[in-house]
């Protein structure tokens, strides 16, 4: 089946990061990822198993979030997306998520200054993200 052959190609994957001397894995995660938040408890340990098998960790799991819409809903569903990449990498035994803030999607031009950055929102966000990892996982890193 589909899922049985995406399966073999991840663990063809660890086993040609083992062979090449790698240390660990990101995983891409988000719509298009090689790793996904709908996989089942039995798939995620099945991958998890397989890296410690050939002596690999995880690094992250990247996200593809959107959250400086100017469309509330889409911010509400990047959460939820984030949260569930956090509840994966921990799964995978990933100490963190990687997490873009997104892109602009109507006309602001400083976000500071169009308070489209929720600051208190984005700091929640570091403790829920925290608290499903089991420790400090998350920083912020801000590019002017």
């Amino acid at each position: 089946t589909r899922s049985a052959d995406a399966l073999q190609q991840l663990l063809t994957v660890v086993q040609q990061a083992a062979a090449g001397g790698w240390d660990a894995i990101e995983w891409r995660g988000g719509p298009e990822g090689t790793v996904r938040p709908d996989w089942t408890a039995d798939r995620r340990s099945s991958l998890r198993r397989a890296l410690a098998a050939a002596g690999l960790g995880s690094v992250a799991v990247t996200t593809y979030s959107n959250l400086i819409s100017g469309d509330p809903g889409v911010v509400r569903a990047s959460v939820a997306d984030a949260a569930a990449h956090a509840e994966l990498a921990g799964d995978l035994g990933a100490p963190a998520i990687r997490l873009f803030l997104g892109e602009r999607d109507d006309d602001a031009r400083d976000l500071r200054d169009e308070g489209r950055v929720d600051q208190r929102r984005l700091d929640e966000l570091f403790v829920e993200f925290d608290q499903l990892l089991g420790r400090r996982a998350l920083e912020q890193v801000v590019t002017e």
